[in-house]
């Protein structure tokens, strides 16, 4: 199994294209931004805004970093452009590069 993709995740800011990697480098960075321990991160639904924020960001600037590239806005200035589909965009890059894989997917059944 290989861990390289070959075809990469983008979104499109301002007017170009950036690489989009929610990888090991991309969750450390948010966490330590955000001060967050490892436990704190699982809860994504009930991750606060700025903490979302801090997340995407650091999955654009990890993409950059892949690609030698420098991401020219701050923090804020990304935020400010964020409209509610590109959030929607960039959160579904971020479950499926970060999906658990399962060996036996299978439905669930609560026993009483």
């Amino acid at each position: 199994m290989s861990i390289w993709r070959r075809k990469y995740d983008s979104i499109q800011v301002g007017r170009t294209q950036y690489r989009v990697e929610f990888n090991w480098n991309a969750l450390c960075s948010c966490m330590e931004s955000e001060g967050m321990a490892f436990g704190q991160f699982e809860e994504f639904e009930k991750m606060k805004p700025g903490t979302f924020i801090s997340l995407l960001y650091s999955g654009i600037l990890e993409g950059c970093s892949i690609e030698n590239k420098t991401f020219p806005y701050s923090k804020e200035n990304f935020a400010a452009m964020l409209t509610p589909e590109s959030i929607a965009q960039l959160s579904l890059i971020f479950q499926r590069q970060n999906a658990r894989p399962t060996k036996n997917p299978q439905k669930v059944i609560n026993k009483k």
